[in-house]
């Protein structure tokens, strides 16, 4: 069997390795398998929630840009009334979707359970670009517009929204912020630029995250160095392209992962992740690459790679012509974190080839 791999696909895997968090099985004592949905959909969230005996909720979240998002709620049995828990939002990783917090073959290891079992009222919020959250107010918008932005907009437009959203149903003040990856560097741009929102957060739990450059490219496997090297051009000769959304045919992507995985065997799939990235990877099933997956903006990408080859934790460089019209500067703004003042606690791996304890 061949496989072909397109320069948006080979950008796709790169992020998409350096994004993803596992939670091993095993985490918590087991009560059973998880039960998967046959079907990439739009609708597996649903599927996968009431499937495994839980309550599902769904809304459609306004941001102060115009996009339209997907806000999931997981409704546990013993708790459908007014008073379901404090407020839990689960934030996922690049080119992730809610799914990620629910794929695991153990139900018990899948955090968003989890937390709804020990009596969280737990949210699951779709950033712009993901599959359930493509939609804007403005029917007409150019298409080139409506991808055009990178993660500093998550941060400063989508969790605002979600937050405002979830407190004004619950009746709550505040809640808790659990992010994996990137999902906490959304956190980060949240808290440095609109401070406001650190007294609408309890505390934020931070997986595996990504922030800056604690690790420079060339303490990385060498593959991941060299992919890293070569993809802002990559990015660039997409884009140019009109190639702004990755990837636009998402559902027969997950159907080819889900494919491929079958058919090579699981093993032989983990292994060629090991060679390739040189990073764990423990899921024993298949159903968490492709059930994950939602969808991104080229943008973002090449957001996280700046950040990785840059001094610090900054805004996106649009080159010195545009960051002088848009920033005053020739350099891009670093993000104060020093305004976030929200506890947070930090989970973390030494074998975390993008993230390291220092």
């Amino acid at each position: 069997m061949a496989i072909n791999m397109s320069s948006s696909n080979f950008l796709f895997v790169l992020c998409l390795v350096c994004g993803a968090i596992i939670i091993p099985a095993g985490l918590c004592q087991s009560r059973g398998k998880t039960i998967f949905p046959r079907t990439f959909g739009l609708n597996t969230i649903r599927l996968l929630i009431e499937g495994n005996g839980y309550g599902y909720e769904n809304y459609t979240v306004t941001t102060e840009d115009g996009y339209l998002l997907n806000l999931n709620r997981i409704v546990h049995p013993n708790r459908t009334g007014s008073h379901r828990g404090y407020p839990l939002l689960l934030v996922n990783g690049y080119f992730m979707q809610s799914e990620a917090w629910l794929v695991q073959q153990e139900l018990d290891s899948n955090l968003g359970f989890v937390f709804a079992d020990k009596g969280y009222d737990v949210w699951l919020g779709d950033q712009r670009g993901t599959e359930r959250s493509k939609g804007h107010i403005n029917k007409t918008i150019d298409e080139s517009k409506l991808w055009d932005f990178t993660y500093h907009e998550t941060g400063v437009y989508d969790f605002p929204a979600f937050i405002d959203f979830i407190l004004n149903k619950t009746n709550h003040e505040d809640l808790i912020f659990s992010c994996m990856s990137l999902g906490c560097t959304f956190h980060s741009v949240l808290g440095s630029k609109r401070p406001s929102y650190n007294q609408k957060i309890r505390a934020a739990i931070y997986f595996v995250p990504i922030i800056s450059n604690n690790r420079q490219l060339e303490e990385l496997n060498s593959l991941v160095y060299l992919m890293l090297r070569t993809a802002p051009a990559l990015t660039e000769i997409l884009e140019k392209s009109g190639l702004i959304e990755w990837h636009p045919n998402l559902g027969n992507l997950k159907k080819e992962l889900y494919h491929v995985c079958r058919v090579i065997g699981y093993n032989l799939y983990r292994l060629f992740v090991k060679i390739m990235f040189d990073t764990g990877f423990h899921v024993p099933h298949c159903n968490v690459v492709a059930l994950s997956l939602g969808g991104a903006s080229s943008r973002v990408a090449k957001h996280i790679i700046q950040v990785f080859d840059s001094a610090g934790f900054s805004e996106f460089d649009y080159g010195r012509e545009e960051n002088l019209k848009k920033y005053g500067t020739v350099l891009p703004p670093l993000y104060d974190l020093k305004k976030i003042t929200t506890p947070i606690a930090f989970y973390y791996s030494d074998i975390d080839q993008y993230t390291s304890p220092r």
